[in-house]
C-alpha cells in the first residue's frame, strides 16, 4: 500500500555520528576539533567556535531552521564573503551579539522559549524533548489550530483517501491546505503585520522629528 505520509524518513547520515561511545556507553567530551561541520547559517555558536557537537547544538540548529521558515530568511543570511574564514568569522560575531529577543522579534514568544531552552542546555545533557514537543502544542492552541498529522507536501487527492477509522487525525480542516501551510502562513501574516506596525511607527517618530525641526 501507500507509505505513512506522517512520517519523516531521515536518509542522509552523512555528517552524522555517535554522541555516545560503543564500548563504554558513556557521553562523548566537549572537544576543541577545530572543524566545522554542517551549513554555516544553521550551525550553533558552539559549533562555530569549534567545538564537539551534541545533541543540544543539533536542537540549536533545529531552532534556527524554525525561524527561517517562518521569517524567510536569519539575520547572518545576507552576509556575503568571499572565502569560507572571513563568512565564518562575519556569522559568528553576529551570532553573538545578537539578542535572542532580537532573533525572535516578531514571532509567537514560543519561537524564543524554544531558542532560549535548547541554548542553555549543557553539552551532555539529555534534552527533555517532551517539553519541546509541549512548547510547539501550545503554539498550536494559541492560534486555534491541531494537530493533524498531515504535512504540507501530502496531495490533497491523497488526504481525501485516508480512512478515519485507521487514523486518530482530525482530517476536518485537511480539505484545503495542511496545518503545517496554514501554520506558517498565519505566523508569516503575523510577522509581516509586525514589521508594518515599525515602518509606520519610525515614519511617525521621523516626522514628530520634522516638525519640532521646523
Amino acid at each position: 500500500g501507500d507509505p505513512d505520509t506522517s512520517l519523516i524518513y531521515i536518509i542522509d547520515f552523512g555528517t552524522a555520528k555517535k554522541y555516545r561511545s560503543s564500548r563504554t556507553g558513556r557521553h562523548i567530551k566537549q572537544l576543541k576539533i577545530n572543524r566545522i561541520s554542517g551549513t554555516i547559517s544553521f550551525l550553533s555558536l558552539n559549533s562555530l567556535k569549534g567545538f564537539e557537537q551534541s545533541r543540544r547544538d543539533d536542537l540549536v540548529s533545529f531552532g534556527y531552521m524554525m525561524i527561517y521558515f517562518a521569517k524567510g530568511g536569519l539575520p547572518w543570511s545576507s552576509i556575503k564573503k568571499g572565502n569560507m574564514r572571513d563568512l565564518l568569522i562575519e556569522v559568528k560575531n553576529m551570532k553573538e551579539k545578537l539578542s535572542n529577543v532580537d532573533l525572535c522579534r516578531n514571532l509567537p514568544n514560543q519561537f524564543l522559549a524554544i531558542i532560549e531552552y535548547v541554548q542553555n542546555l549543557k553539552f551532555e545533557e539529555k534534552p527533555d524533548y517532551k517539553y519541546l514537543q509541549n512548547v510547539l502544542f501550545n503554539l498550536l492552541a494559541n492560534i486555534n489550530e491541531e494537530y493533524d498529522g498531515v504535512f504540507s507536501w501530502v496531495e490533497h487527492s491523497k488526504i481525501s483517501q485516508i480512512k478515519p477509522e485507521n487514523s486518530k487525525r482530525d482530517l476536518s480542516k485537511t480539505k484545503n491546505e495542511s496545518l503545517h501551510s496554514r501554520l506558517f502562513k498565519k505566523i508569516i501574516e503575523s510577522f509581516k503585520r509586525s514589521k508594518t506596525l515599525e515602518a509606520n511607527s519610525h515614519k511617525l517618530k521621523e516626522n514628530d522629528k520634522k516638525k519640532k525641526n521646523v
